[in-house]
């Protein structure tokens, strides 16, 4: 019960955000310990401000065909720090630098900025690593999916290791999962392929 209520509440805090407050503008209330929103508000748009820790995960070598896991990709990129310590709080890290294949959607720096630092804490606690488990893993879909690729005409859906069916769109007017844009495509790995889109995807709660 405590679970669905903190992942009901968290889904809610990232929704609001991510539909209501554009890049740069706007406030974001904060929590306190309870769960409850206090009067205070704090700007979104706030980094964290903690860097991932030296050494957090070993570089995996690179395949055969001279590219990297999706990971290093990311890495090299230098665009994806906060994903990156995101997914090393989960299970994800070992199945991402893995053989594969998978595409990952992965939200940039400038995505992860939107939400304000106390709920950026809110996400990285212990407690919340099933629930960040699950919305890390809505931005991870099976086998390679390119933006040249054509899985049908207009709107389709995709099924992500979190088990929704989130909307893709491939068209001349750009490439999206939802309200995501990708910003970023098609950078090769060697187990898949990596995106960096410029929101969070949102998971629902059960």
């Amino acid at each position: 019960m405590r679970r669905r209520y903190l992942d009901s509440f968290l889904y809610g805090l990232i929704l609001t955000l991510m539909l209501v407050i554009a890049p740069g503008c706007g406030e974001f209330p904060e929590t306190d310990g309870t769960g409850e929103i206090s009067e205070a508000d704090h700007e979104a748009g706030e980094t964290s401000g903690t860097e991932p820790g030296a050494g957090e995960t070993a570089a995996a070598e690179p395949a055969a065909n001279g590219r990297k896991p999706i990971l290093e990709v990311a890495r090299e990129s230098g665009k994806f720090t906060q994903f990156l310590m995101a997914v090393e709080r989960t299970e994800l890290a070992e199945m991402l630098d893995g053989e594969g294949p998978y595409t990952v959607f992965a939200p940039g720096d400038d995505a992860f900025d939107l939400l304000s630092a106390e709920l950026l804490d809110q996400l990285f606690e212990p407690q919340q690593r099933n629930y960040l488990t699950r919305l890390l893993s809505n931005h991870i879909v099976e086998g390679e999916l390119r933006s040249t690729d054509k899985i049908g005409e207009g709107e389709q859906r995709v099924e992500t290791l979190a088990g929704s069916r989130v909307k893709y769109v491939s068209e001349e007017i750009g490439f999206y999962l939802e309200a995501a844009e990708v910003k970023e495509r098609d950078l090769e790995a060697s187990n898949g392929v990596l995106h960096r889109i410029d929101r969070i995807v949102v998971l629902r709660p059960d």
